[in-house]
């Protein structure tokens, strides 16, 4: 069982936005820093590869990216990835705003190896937006239906054509895509707020005492 929740009060500030997505257009967001074990290289490398030969409109945003030396170094990759002109580096975003733009975006990225709780991957679900990332620490305790988990090679290379293969699956099954962001939502709303957690460990607790 994931160790983490959220509060009544964000599904029901979760449920005030609708998804709008521009016809034609896909639009990836990442929140998070440029921290090696986050995978933000993989996901550009990724990116680059997934779309190329794919006849669709594509944007990247980049949320929380704050330090100079941190942009260099993603400017770089995506000059690297031939990715200029689709990559929108945002240094900050106040909350609300994060999730308003989460909330109208194709996919939700989070190339994580590791996380002790994936709350970003949480938040997400309970807007109905879908998500990508690699099946590994946090987000393994997801179900599989309700996230896009794209499996850990055990190289570098292997990482990068997994998630690559997976994006691609996501742009060209849209309506499987949404559909795997409403699973989350109702997942979210059935299993991960704070009041279903506790009677869901209550229940554990009574079994274990034999009552």
């Amino acid at each position: 069982m994931p160790a983490i929740g959220i509060s009544q009060q964000d599904i029901n500030y979760s449920a005030a936005f609708q998804p709008s997505m521009p016809d034609g257009q896909f639009t990836m967001v990442y929140a998070g820093k440029a921290l090696d074990w986050k995978g933000l290289h993989i996901f550009l490398r990724a990116a680059a590869r997934a779309f190329k030969g794919v006849d669709k409109s594509y944007d990247i945003k980049l949320i929380g990216i704050r330090s100079e030396s941190e942009q260099q170094k993603v400017n770089g990759w995506i000059v690297e990835e031939g990715l200029q002109g689709r990559v929108e580096l945002i240094p900050f975003m106040q909350r609300d705003e994060l999730l308003k733009i989460i909330s109208t975006c194709s996919l939700s990225v989070y190339p994580a190896f590791r996380d002790s709780g994936s709350m970003s991957v949480l938040e997400a679900c309970s807007l109905g937006c879908p998500t990508i990332c690699f099946d590994a620490g946090g987000q393994d305790a997801f179900p599989d239906e309700v996230l896009i988990k794209v499996r850990v090679g055990e190289s570098y290379e292997e990482c990068v054509d997994a998630f690559a293969e997976r994006l691609r699956w996501c742009i060209t099954h849209p309506a499987e895509l949404t559909g795997i962001g409403h699973r989350s939502q109702e997942w979210v709303r059935e299993h991960m707020t704070w009041e279903q957690k506790v009677k869901s460990f209550a229940q554990i607790y009574s079994t274990m005492i034999g009552n």
